[in-house]
Formats: C-alpha cells, sequence, structure tokens
C-alpha cells in the first residue's frame, strides 16, 4: 500500500502481480491485468448458483489469513445482497494447527456442499487431501453429504498438481489466462519464449510466466499505438493510451480468455473468466468463459 502513495506522487502507471481489489481505491495508476480475486471469487459463487440445482446451496469460504484473503470474502458476503442466491455458512482462515479433518466433518454436518478457496496452493493440498482421505469430495455439483472445492487464481496451476495428486480430482479452478495443457498459438508462443531463454518446463507451463507474458504484452502494445500516433512514451501519455484500450480498441492477447479493456474508470483489464478441472492429469477448460454479471451490477 506504501508504493500506492509513491505510484500516485510520481505518477507511473503499474500493472501488478496482485489482484487484491483493495489497492484500487483511491489509485489513479495502478491497472489489473485480470480480474481481481474479488470478482473471480464472486464469480464461483455466481457459477455455483447457476449450475447447482435443488434448494440455496451452502457455502464455506477458506482464505488466506490476510487482507488479500479476507477482502473476497466480504465482496461475495456484499454479493447476496445483490441477488446471488447462495448461503454463506461460514469463513475460516488457514493457520497453523487448524484441524482440517475437524472443520470439514463439521461442514459435512451443516450440509455445506461447497468451499471456496482464496489463499495459496499449500493450504489447498492439504484441504484436498484430507477430504479425499475422509470420502466427502464430491463427483457432481450438490452431492448430498459431499463438498465440491473451488478456488481462485493462486489456488491453482501445475505446483497444485505436484502438491496435490489424486485429491486434486473435481477439484475447480478460475483465472483469466490460457493454461498452457490445451493446444493454442499463445501455448506455443510461450513455450518458444520459455525455449529462447532456457527457461524449465516447469516455468513454461506456469501461469505465473503466463501472467509476466502478458503485463509484457499490453505495455508493449500501448508503446506501439503511442508510436503510431507519433506521441512521445511518457508516464502521462502512457496512463492515457492505456484507458483508450476498450470498445473497438481494446487488446487481445493470445494469453488470456478474453479481451484487455481499461478506461479511466475501469482499470481492470480481463473481466473474461475461465473455470479449469483436471482432465488427464491436467487443467483444461471446463465450459465457456464467461464474465461476472453480479460483480459487474456491485461495480456500476
Amino acid at each position: 500500500m506504501d508504493m500506492k502513495i509513491d505510484f500516485e506522487q510520481e505518477e507511473i502507471p503499474v500493472i501488478p502481480a496482485s489482484l487484491h481489489f483493495d489497492i484500487l481505491t483511491d489509485s489513479n495508476y495502478i491497472f489489473f491485468p485480470m480480474a481481481s480475486y474479488s470478482e473471480q471469487v464472486v464469480a464461483l459463487g455466481e457459477y455455483i448458483d447457476n449450475f447447482h440445482q435443488t434448494d440455496t446451496p451452502k457455502v464455506a469460504l477458506y482464505v488466506h489469513p490476510s487482507t488479500f484473503g479476507r477482502s473476497p470474502a466480504a465482496a461475495l458476503n456484499e454479493a447476496v445482497n445483490y441477488g446471488l442466491n447462495i448461503d454463506i455458512t461460514e469463513t475460516i482462515e488457514h493457520v497453523t494447527g487448524l484441524d482440517i479433518s475437524a472443520m470439514l466433518t463439521r461442514f459435512v454436518s451443516q450440509n455445506v456442499q461447497y468451499v471456496i478457496c482464496q489463499t495459496v496452493q499449500a493450504p489447498v493440498a492439504e484441504l484436498l487431501t484430507v477430504a479425499e482421505n475422509l470420502g466427502i469430495t464430491a463427483s457432481t455439483f450438490g452431492e448430498p453429504g459431499k463438498i465440491t472445492f473451488l478456488g481462485a487464481h493462486y489456488t491453482g496451476g501445475n505446483f497444485l498438481i505436484s502438491l496435490t495428486g489424486s485429491a486434486l480430482t473435481d477439484y475447480y479452478w478460475i483465472t483469466s489466462f490460457i493454461g498452457t495443457a490445451e493446444e493454442s498459438e499463445g501455448r506455443d508462443k510461450q513455450w518458444a519464449l520459455a525455449d529462447l531463454y532456457g527457461r524449465s518446463s516447469e516455468t513454461a507451463n506456469s501461469y505465473l510466466y503466463t501472467h509476466g507474458i502478458m503485463v509484457a504484452q499490453t505495455i508493449t502494445e500501448v508503446i506501439k499505438r503511442l508510436k503510431s500516433k507519433n506521441l512521445e512514451v511518457t508516464r502521462s501519455t502512457i496512463k492515457n493510451e492505456i484507458e483508450l484500450m476498450n470498445g473497438n480498441n481494446n487488446f487481445m492477447p493470445e494469453t488470456t480468455v478474453g479481451p484487455v479493456t481499461f478506461s479511466s474508470s475501469d482499470h481492470t483489464g480481463v473481466n473474461t473468466l475461465q473455470i479449469y478441472n483436471i482432465q488427464e492429469n491436467a487443467f483444461k477448460a471446463y465450459g465457456d468463459p464467461f464474465v461476472s454479471s453480479v460483480f459487474q451490477l456491485m461495480n456500476e
């Protein structure tokens, strides 16, 4: 947050690694590359609402013990006031010594059928492994006595596969980035770039690498557009040009599932999200990309 003050004082446009929604507050120079953690968690709640077939689904949240973990929980609670039809039973922060088995057993006794994770990979791996040992992982949405697990951006990816193994079956992960487990032109170019610079296979297939490439693509596109207009590349012109990246001027990189769009009032780039799940021991697209209509309504 101290750096945000520096960005304002120095008037430096920044595309950060963090997607914590609150850092956009009172900021004129931060631009998110994709949907915030809050938007992702609301989108997962909306996804549950759309595909749960019976009564109001009961949902628990498993979050990081920090503002980046807690803030999306607050957004999901707010989304209920905007018509999201889910019952949020409780929010649990993962901490050292937490009895995961007891927590999950309590969730089942409370008829919780979904757990949304907003944390990092290691706690999710532990959660899923214990759930598998207890035999409570659902194979379908709304399966009685079972739980479906879903997670936002930093809770998925290939590292989670290596940590979790078979317990990852039927886990649903959301992000705006295109994965490398399926053929695409963007995937091939990412691999070629990794090979050019001698990156490992782990790096070449990491969504963190995709993230970095996408940020570089976006700022390069902005500079190209400035050059095409014979404008000097300065902090001010970069900011102005980023904010023109909308409508017919949006930017479609080969690393995301939807277009990058910015404006003076919207500093979130890619609002389109994709659900992934494990198929053939890899995260592959599950269903079609979508935009959270509830989150859009919340931020009109």
